[in-house]
C-alpha cells in the first residue's frame, strides 16, 4: 500500500519472481480501474493512450502526443 501525492491510498502489485511493478489500483475488492505498467504486457503495441496524467512533470525528451487528453495531476 502506498499513499499517492494526492493523499489517496494505492495498492501496488509486483512480480513475485523479479520484483517488477505490474499495476496499481485503488484498495478494495473491486477497483474501478487498474493502472497497468505498459512494459509488462505483450500487447503493449495495441494499447492506444487516451490520456496522460502528471503531464507537468513529463521529461523534456518525451514526445508530444496530440491525440491524448492531458492532466497536471490525477483526473477526478
Amino acid at each position: 500500500m502506498k499513499t499517492a501525492q494526492s493523499g489517496n491510498r494505492r495498492v501496488q502489485a509486483f512480480c513475485g519472481n523479479c520484483g517488477s511493478g505490474l499495476y496499481a489500483s485503488d484498495p478494495g475488492d473491486n477497483p474501478a480501474q487498474y493502472n497497468i505498467r505498459a512494459g509488462t504486457i505483450a500487447q503493449r503495441y495495441d494499447l492506444i493512450p487516451r490520456f496522460e496524467v502528471w503531464q507537468h512533470s513529463a521529461l523534456p525528451w518525451v514526445p508530444e502526443n496530440p491525440t491524448t487528453k492531458k492532466f497536471d495531476g490525477t483526473p477526478q
